[in-house]
């Protein structure tokens, strides 16, 4: 029975973490009420491990989705030439996060989790979005990733480090800095999925290797629970990116900026009348 309420713990986890995380409405910001009602476990290294192998799920669905436009050879040389430049522009746009996140991550991170915070980045980023897709014009200037200018890349990097601060979204900010600057809604959408495969990996990979060398030891139990929201994650994130991909093609991202403000607004209400939250995983 314990491990059966283990699984479906991290069953539920990994499902949040597989729709949030690339969609623009913040994973920490339905993480911090989600986390209050399922409760994994008390052990925060063990939960610091569990929250760098979902990542991992939903990267490995990233890499899988996007595989012929990510990987450079087996193709012609134009193909070549294209993907090896939207890895450059993806190095120069993950420049500023290792830089500036490695620095700040750690003194952020204890005093930014207040869920009014994380509600006041859900509602402005949310506003952002609707007024973007209300009042844009039209005119797309860069509708491949392989053609973005490398100061446009540098200058959604450097957007990407807002999403220090609980609430904003990854996704979401790299998204409206991209549509800002010309890119097409698919485009920017690339682009944020693309920056997060070295992005969330490294960070992953850091962390697991901190965790390995505190010596945290590893049950059947914590194992299970490791292996589901892993399959688990990267499951629903292969579904989700695949939907979102074919929905935002043809549609705007105003309906996620309603739902951002809806969001934060809960959480407000939710504060207000008292209701206590559990630190949220990012």
């Amino acid at each position: 029975m314990e491990n059966f309420l283990v699984a479906l713990k991290a069953a539920i986890l990994g499902i949040v973490q597989g729709i949030t995380e690339f969609l623009p409405i913040s994973s920490s910001g339905h993480l911090i009420i989600i986390g209050e009602l399922v409760k994994l476990s008390e052990n925060r290294a063990f939960m610091s491990a569990f929250d760098a192998i979902i990542h991992l799920g939903s990267i490995l669905a990233v890499i899988i989705v996007f595989w012929k436009k990510i990987f450079p050879f087996g193709q012609d040389s134009e193909h070549f030439k294209k993907t090896m430049n939207m890895w450059l522009m993806v190095l120069v746009g993950v420049i500023p996060i290792v830089i500036i996140g490695l620095s700040v991550e750690k003194k952020l991170s204890g005093h930014l989790r207040d869920p009014l915070i994380v509600a006041a980045a859900l509602i402005f980023y949310g506003v952002i979005m609707i007024a973007i897709e209300k009042f844009r014009k039209s005119e797309v200037k860069i509708s491949d990733v392989s053609m973005l200018p490398i100061k446009f890349a540098l200058i959604i990097g450097l957007a990407q480090c807002l999403a220090l601060v609980p609430g904003t979204s990854r996704s979401g900010i790299t998204i409206i800095s991209g549509l800002l600057l010309g890119l097409s809604r698919v485009a920017a959408m690339e682009f944020s999925f693309f920056m997060a495969i070295p992005a969330i990996t490294g960070a992953a990979m850091l962390k697991i290797v901190k965790i390995l060398k505190g010596g945290m030891e590893l049950g059947s139990t914590e194992i299970l629970a490791l292996a589901v929201g892993f399959v688990i994650t990267f499951a629903v994130s292969l579904g989700v990116i695949k939907v979102f991909m074919n929905y935002i093609s043809k549609k705007s991202f105003a309906p996620f900026g309603y739902y951002r403000i809806a969001l934060g607004l809960v959480i407000i209400a939710l504060s207000v009348f008292g209701f206590q939250f559990s630190d949220a995983m990012d």
